[in-house]
């Protein structure tokens, strides 16, 4: 399930970030409480969840070691992205997984983690901006 300005925000980040090559990635997820709605961040993190993005280029990088299907595509970028590359990152998560069970899922922990981010499908338009510096994992910021 998707908000309903996903398509806004992955066209403006899609074109705000094109050019910045340090961008491996743009998430709709995050795993910490929601910030703003018009706020993104940079991530030393990938949050793929079940929406992201990517240019033809930074796939052009990343698709040779593209793992199987199944294994979990999540494993794969963290390293490139811990490596020196980020990820943006929205303060609030515009997608929601509705499986329970999958890869990088369990039942037990599934109702915990949508809870704790709290997913809005209904986002009115926006003007994103960029917070400064860069987050970790726990969304705090690294510097």
């Amino acid at each position: 399930m998707v908000s309903a300005d996903l398509l806004e925000y992955m066209t403006w980040a899609a074109e705000t970030y094109r050019d910045d090559k340090q961008v491996l990635a743009v998430c709709t997820h995050q795993d910490a409480p929601p910030g703003p709605l018009d706020e993104v961040r940079r991530t030393a993190w990938f949050w793929g969840g079940s929406c992201w993005g990517m240019w033809r280029d930074r796939w052009g990088e990343v698709s040779p070691g593209w793992p199987p299907s199944g294994s979990g595509y999540d494993g794969y970028l963290w390293p490139l992205v811990q490596a020196g590359r980020v990820c943006i990152q929205p303060l609030a998560t515009r997608c929601k997984n509705i499986g329970e069970i999958g890869v990088n899922t369990r039942g037990d922990s599934f109702q915990a983690a949508w809870d704790r981010q709290q997913f809005t499908a209904d986002v009115p338009p926006q003007s994103y901006r960029e917070l400064a510096g860069l987050y970790g994992p726990d969304g705090r910021q690294i510097w």
